[in-house]
């Protein structure tokens, strides 16, 4: 029978420390919730930045292909300047008039009324 009273007094002191131990368990939880907290937090941040650096690389990306654009669009303006100045140039020629000397196929006639126009 004191066997019997020694085990449950045994298993009484088991009981009575019980609370002690989950106090300590809550503890330990309560530590790693804040723990899981600001991992998640931590994460957050690192999410925050990796959208950042995506936008900056988009940004450039963008950059790099605008910059692009802008030295295609230059070239094709210098080419168009000259074909405009040559296409100008052309037609100033067509333009010239000589006087006294008279074009082929013209007649005299021709050449007199024109240096009557133009003479007046």
């Amino acid at each position: 029978m004191e066997e019997k009273l020694d085990i449950i007094l045994e298993q009484l002191k088991k009981f009575q420390s019980l609370p002690s131990q989950i106090e300590a368990m809550q503890k330990e939880l309560k530590l790693l919730k804040g723990a899981v907290t600001d991992m998640a937090e931590s994460i957050k941040f690192m999410e925050n930045e990796v959208d950042r650096v995506k936008e900056s690389v988009n940004n450039k990306a963008e950059k790099e292909q605008v910059d692009l654009l802008k030295d295609s669009l230059a070239k094709m303006e210098e080419s168009m300047t000259r074909k405009l100045e040559d296409f100008e140039n052309r037609s100033r020629r067509q333009n010239l008039v000589f006087f006294g000397v008279p074009e082929l196929g013209e007649t005299l006639v021709e050449n007199q009324i024109k240096k009557d126009i133009l003479e007046t």
